[in-house]
């Protein structure tokens, strides 16, 4: 059964050690559900000789080491040194009011030897532990990524059972597909996915029969894809009329592609503001008639809204020719038009599946 403080004799004097917040040590939440062979419950540590076997979370250690570790955590959480003056040039260590917080788990059992008198003792695993604990997570690693592996290991995960991230997918939850299962460790494959972003997760167990383990935080990066920008996210914030103008001259800047007749050069202003997630990687300009002279500002990279400029030369794109009647002659008369156009594609990164239409 769980209890709120027990004493352990480590050497330093008394502490006082009660639930509560993780230690940096090895050990972890304390179980002082371990009985004696006369029904008695464990209460201390410091009766127990250096070498006892002492089994923590399924492992092995000694009663010694353990107690090295629990001075070690307490220690840590020592307030600042403190002088005192007075007689002598003495200095006290006071501790912090939170070292009552430290855990660690325990789950013994500790039985004689040779009888129930015997001073020697020695320590084995509750046989029942796992029936009357939830699967535990304690560590995971791995790629949290589709097409990624995930072993996450623990304590009485069963011989099987599933095994998903929860977050924002489909349903609420993502399945993994299992590739091996242990009591203590299991191997897990991230499938294929798409329309989902980057997120935070967690990692979860169901152990048969119908045991849910405690919930693991991990990052999920969704699969890059490179797709084209719909053009309704590009925004022409100014369209050139020209350096030098024709009689008919005319300037047009819509759905990521310029026009202008009948002048000379000129330069659009263009602005992209990109969907969630998505970044520029590359500008692709294609021409009709004229040419593009220069391109500045365009960054492949955050952020997800910048500003570039185009600049353009027009060209002959046609001739007419006039013919004119006076006093019986015919003359003709011939113009050349000029224009220059050009169209706009541009490539961005993103989670797959996320790209608007």
């Amino acid at each position: 059964m769980n209890v709120s403080a027990f004493p352990l004799a480590l050497g330093l004097g008394l502490l006082l050690v009660s639930t509560g917040v993780t230690t940096g040590a090895d050990i972890k939440d304390v179980r002082a559900g371990a009985l004696t062979a006369d029904g008695n419950h464990l209460t201390g540590l410091g009766r127990l000789p250096d070498g006892t076997v002492v089994v923590v979370n399924g492992r092995s250690t000694t009663a010694g080491v353990l107690r090295a570790q629990l001075r070690a955590a307490a220690l840590q959480h020592l307030g600042p040194r403190k002088a005192f003056i007075g007689s002598g040039s003495s200095q006290k260590t006071t501790a912090a009011p939170h070292l009552t917080d430290q855990s660690v788990t325990v789950a013994l059992a500790v039985v004689p030897t040779t009888g129930p008198r015997s001073p020697s003792t020695r320590v084995t695993p509750d046989p029942n532990y796992c029936e009357k604990n939830a699967p535990a997570i304690e560590h995971v690693k791995g790629s949290v990524t589709p097409g990624g592996y995930i072993v996450a290991e623990g304590l009485c995960l069963g011989a099987s059972g599933s095994i998903k991230l929860i977050g924002a997918f489909p349903g609420g939850s993502l399945p993994l597909t299992v590739q091996s299962w242990a009591s203590n460790s299991v191997t897990a494959a991230v499938p294929q996915v798409s329309g989902v972003y980057d997120q935070g997760v967690a990692l979860q167990i169901l152990a048969e029969p119908r045991k849910l383990s405690n919930e693991v935080n991990l990052q999920f990066t969704a699969t890059r894809v490179i797709a084209a920008l719909p053009s309704h996210f590009i925004t022409n914030i100014a369209c050139s009329a020209g350096n030098t103008q024709g009689a008919n001259a005319t300037s047009s800047c819509t759905a990521a592609a310029g026009t202008h007749w009948e002048t000379d050069a000129g330069t659009d202003t263009w602005q992209a503001q990109l969907p969630t997630g998505w970044v520029l990687t590359s500008l692709e300009l294609s021409t009709g008639y004229g040419s593009i002279t220069g391109t500045a500002g365009f960054n492949p990279q955050p952020p997800s809204s910048q500003s570039w400029s185009v600049s353009w030369q027009s060209a002959i794109a046609a001739t007419t020719t006039t013919d004119t009647v006076n006093w019986g002659f015919i003359s003709s008369t011939t113009t050349d038009l000029t224009c220059a156009s050009y169209s706009m594609t541009l490539y961005a990164s993103g989670p797959d599946g996320t790209m608007p239409s």
